[in-house]
This record gives structure tokens, sequence and C-alpha cells, in this order.
């Protein structure tokens, strides 16, 4: 059966096929003056390239798209450019793995891990201090690295200061939803709210996903290729159907934190228990009412280790209070929002075609 996701899939990954040759070589001349510098920042050269390849590269598509919509034409102009995106989401993952203690990423060590190994075979002292430290400044590198494409690209100087000044704005909301984020995570194991604070505490978790993941991922793109494209009037437009797609978005990546398979995922099932986060699974299961779920639940967040047993209690536990079945109730409910916008955005049926179609793909990912 075809997924209705299926037309953007094959948009994305025509995006794949013609963007990596030129993030190649890029990273190559990268390389090549890094060498001049010494060994080392190749070799934390060598691993952005390589985690940077393992994108999913939904982000530079939606600057693609964006342009698309903005009535651009020059489909390779775009495509440098549209990599910055994706440089500066690698960059932030590499510095989001340190402050969640994750040591697996895209299906490879995070940085920090990494690099602390590096220390252990090189017998450079402290190897765990040595590995944030590279980490940290691996990910500075990337975020300068995202301003070069911009910067460098071919578009009109005014195109690019516009562009630059919205990338600028969004991504320091971003910071600022990844300090709520942060927030998020502590006292869940001996202070779980009340069910009659539930809806103070889905207002919080919505807002996280707005300015940590929704704006980012979907509206953000969205309006930068736009704006290369010299669009004006449908940006508010833009950004309303770059939410939607955002919420499902992190609402889907709830759920396959806990019901997703490690090998599609690249990262450690269970480590929003971990962590103790209030995902949207944990909002509805506190929205039941069920005491002895709760209990239950407060059981598995916070735990240093995650086992498979573990794992499928708590899946067991989401399904019971019917967390799961609202969770992804909610993400319908963003999918007919965004469906709702697409005839401000273009009449042709081609594009509407398209931008259902990524709002399926998303709802429908596995990774």
């Amino acid at each position: 059966m075809i997924k209705k996701g299926q037309l953007a899939w094959e948009y994305l990954e025509n995006y794949r096929r013609q963007a990596l040759p030129l993030l190649d070589e890029f990273f190559h001349t990268q390389k090549e003056e890094a060498k001049k510098v010494g060994k080392l920042p190749v070799e934390s050269l060598n691993y952005f390239h390589d985690l940077c390849r393992r994108g999913k590269f939904i982000r530079g598509t939606f600057i693609t798209l964006g342009y698309r919509l903005g009535g651009g034409t020059e489909k390779k102009k775009i495509l440098l450019p549209s990599l910055a995106i994706e440089f500066f989401h690698t960059a932030i993952l590499i510095h989001d793995d340190i402050m969640d203690e994750d040591n697996l990423r895209r299906g490879i060590k995070t940085a920090h891990t990494y690099f602390a190994d590096y220390a252990r075979k090189t017998k450079i002292p402290r190897p765990e201090h040595f590995g944030l430290s590279q980490a940290i400044t691996l990910a500075d590198t990337g975020f300068y690295l995202s301003w070069q494409l911009l910067l460098e690209s071919s578009f009109p100087p005014y195109l690019k200061l516009k562009a630059g000044q919205e990338l600028a704005k969004y991504i320091s909301r971003l910071t600022y939803g990844q300090m709520l984020d942060i927030t998020n995570e502590t006292s869940l194991t001996t202070n779980l709210p009340e069910p009659a604070a539930a809806g103070e505490t889905l207002k919080r978790i919505l807002k996280i996903f707005r300015y940590k993941t929704a704006e980012y991922t979907g509206s953000l793109p969205l309006i930068l290729g736009y704006i290369l494209a010299g669009g004006e009037e449908k940006i508010e437009a833009l950004y309303n159907y770059g939410l939607a797609f955002g919420w499902i978005f992190q609402i889907v990546d709830d759920l396959l934190g806990i019901f997703g398979q490690q090998e599609k995922l690249g990262k450690p099932l269970g480590s929003d228990l971990v962590q103790a986060k209030k995902t949207i699974l944990v909002y509805y299961l506190l929205e039941s009412g069920r005491q002895d779920l709760l209990n239950q639940l407060r059981e598995l967040l916070g735990k240093e280790t995650i086992t498979p047993v573990d794992l499928e209690k708590a899946k067991q536990l989401f399904q019971d209070s019917a967390a799961y079945a609202k969770a992804q109730q909610l993400s319908q409910t963003y999918l007919q929002k965004g469906l709702e916008i697409i005839p401000q955005l273009s009449s042709h049926p081609t594009d509407q075609d398209l931008l259902k179609s990524f709002l399926y793909l998303v709802l429908e990912r596995e990774k």
C-alpha cells in the first residue's frame, strides 16, 4: 500500500541526492584547510561530516520547498545555503546529547562519547572532560560553518541579511525552549502534579514543543527559503503550516522514544524516562487520574538504566491509560490544522499535494 507521505518522501530523497555531493565537497575543502592547523581539527570535521550525512534532511528540504513556494526557480542556487540549517541542526544535537547524557546519536557514538574514547586511545588525561570540551567546541564550529554557507551563497546581500535576521530570531527562541525543556526534567519522580493541574502541564509541554521543535523544524526553514526567493506575503501562513508540522514531529518523536525501534531511530529508547521528562505521554497518563498507573510510572522515571522489561512496562502503562491513543489523536488535530492552511500557501495542485504529503510523512515516520 502506498503511504500518503510517499510524494514527500520522493521529494526528500531527491533533495538528499542533490545536496549530499555539495555537502561532501564543502567538507573536503574544510578538511584541507584544517590540515594546516593539525590532526585533531581534521578528526573533528570527519566526525561532524559523518554525523551530518546521517540526518533526515527534513529542514534543508523545507528550505527548498519554501524557496519554491516563494517563486524561486534556480534550484541549484538554493541547495548549498539550504544545508546551513542541517549544519546548525547537527551542531545543536551535539549540545543536546551532552545535556541529555546520551551515548548514541544517528546510529553512532555521540560526540562527547566519541572524543572521550579518542582521548583514552591516545592517552590524553581526563578523557571524560576532554570529550565534553571537544564536543562543545565542535558544535561551535558547526554553528559558524552554518553561517558561512548562508553568507557565502550567491543570493543578493539584502535577502541574506533578511534571512539571517529570521534565523537569529528563531534560534534564540529555540534556546529558550531548551531552557524550559531542561527544567521539565526535574522533580517528576517525587512531585507528579495532581490530575487537576494537568491542563497547566499540557500548556507547558506545548510551549516547549513550540519553541524547542515546532518553529525550528517546520516554520523557520520554510520562511528562510521563502525569503531567499524574495517572498513576503505568505510568511504568516508558512509559519502556521510549519508549526502544525513541527508539533506533529515532536508528538511522534515522544511516541517513537517509547514505541519505536532503536535500529531505525539510531538513539536509545526510553531516554525520556531516564531523564524523567514530562512528555505528552506522561501528561495523558497523568490526566487519566489512574493513581495505580502513576505509582508504577514513578518507579520508572529517573532510573539510571531502562531495561527491555522496563520499556515493555512503560508501553503497557501508556496504553492502559489511553495516553498513547490520545497522543495519536492530538497529532491528528494538528494534521487537520496543517491541511486547512495549505490553500493559503499555493493554489497549484502539485504544490498542495506535496504540502499535504509532508504532513503525512512526518505522521508516518519511524525515525
